[in-house]
């Protein structure tokens, strides 16, 4: 997420001019500084004058100048960076959930016209890379024998020199057993990762 903006916030007509009201009916002598102290609003500061900070989640935007008046501006500037940030998450989150409604439908589309497994489970590969950055990725079915994990589908430049068939074991084999997919972001610290001959630091299994 790109970092919220001191300057951005006050800049725009609205809030700018609020804040012209709210400084002028509190007696002036208040200004807005950003990190760096540049004045971005309001006069240049005593140096005598007290400061408050303006901060989200812990990261100081800029301070407000003056005396005790200047409080209720930093508390009002405090919210608005606070709501700024909030209204940012709601629109990643909506877009993200944007791009699972549209990779289910593109999914469900193109899964209509195709009944082989293999090119089933290569879709599914190819829409999941559209999602999610991914180096390798595997669609297994389980032999008769439940034993062995047949490759159906794959996205690994090095697939060709592997067999076509794989052990059950470590995390994958976990996953089949109780039915819970998982994400391990640190497969080095997972005690039932199993090393292979490629190198793995996170994995994605359902």
């Amino acid at each position: 997420m790109a970092a919220i903006k001191l300057k951005k916030i006050i800049a725009k007509k609205d809030i700018s001019s609020l804040l012209n009201n709210l400084i002028t009916s509190l007696g002036g002598d208040i200004s807005i500084q950003d990190i760096d102290e540049q004045l971005l609003f309001g006069d240049e500061p005593d140096d005598s004058s007290g400061k408050y900070k303006i901060d989200v989640k812990g990261s100081t935007l800029g301070w407000v100048r003056g005396g005790e008046n200047a409080r209720p501006i930093a508390a009002l500037l405090n919210y608005l960076a606070n709501r700024e940030l909030e209204r940012r998450a709601i629109a990643i989150e909506t877009l993200e959930n944007y791009r699972e409604i549209n990779l289910l439908y593109n999914l469900s589309r193109k899964l209509t016209a195709n009944l082989m497994p293999q090119d089933i489970a290569q879709i599914v590969i190819n829409q999941t890379r559209e999602l999610i950055q991914v180096n390798r990725g595997f669609v297994f079915l389980l032999d008769q024998d439940q034993s062995q994990l047949e490759v159906l589908a794959s996205f690994d430049p090095k697939m060709g020199d592997r067999p076509h068939k794989q052990s059950i074991a470590g995390i994958v084999r976990s996953v089949i057993m109780t039915g819970v997919g998982e994400i391990v972001n640190d497969v080095s610290s997972d005690p039932r990762f199993v090393p292979s001959d490629y190198p793995i630091s996170s994995l994605m299994c359902v």
